[in-house]
């Protein structure tokens, strides 16, 4: 058991973060979602040509999981300051706090060169950040040392 709860935080969000990267690209190549969420990741850091390319992608799964960790420690910090009762539906209001943060607020920003505008795209973003929040806080339960 991991009794850190800033490690904790960071494992959390990184493997949760797994399933839902899978899940992502398997819409993304069925044409579901138009976006892959690491073209959004890399669109932050290359121009727009260079997105798909091997250097965009790796770029942005660096930074979609470094985001991921982060938003497992938010649940963790969240969990271990407030006790971890309703310990799922934190998880989830943290994901949707850096859904509304990310989607709604920093690529409308035009930071990034690509920006989600079809619904179902975003429906999808939304249901990972869900996802994300709700199995971090899981994980953090499941594996915490510190509760």
């Amino acid at each position: 058991m991991i009794d850190d709860i800033f490690t904790l935080g960071l494992l959390s969000g990184v493997v949760a973060n797994i399933p839902i990267n899978i899940l992502d690209y398997f819409l993304y190549r069925l044409g579901i979602n138009k976006i892959f969420i690491w073209h959004i990741s890399a669109s932050a850091f290359v121009e727009k040509k260079d997105i798909k390319t091997s250097a965009g992608l790796f770029i942005g799964a660096i930074n979609d999981y470094i985001l991921a960790g982060f938003k497992g420690v938010t649940v963790s910090y969240l969990l271990y300051f407030t006790s971890p009762s309703f310990y799922l539906i934190k998880g989830v209001s943290v994901g949707l706090f850096f859904w509304l943060l990310f989607f709604g607020i920093i690529l409308r920003s035009n930071i990034a060169r690509k920006d989600p505008v079809e619904p179902t795209t975003n429906i999808t973003h939304m249901t990972w950040h869900i996802l994300l929040g709700g199995l971090s806080a899981l994980l953090i339960i499941l594996l915490g040392d510190v509760f």
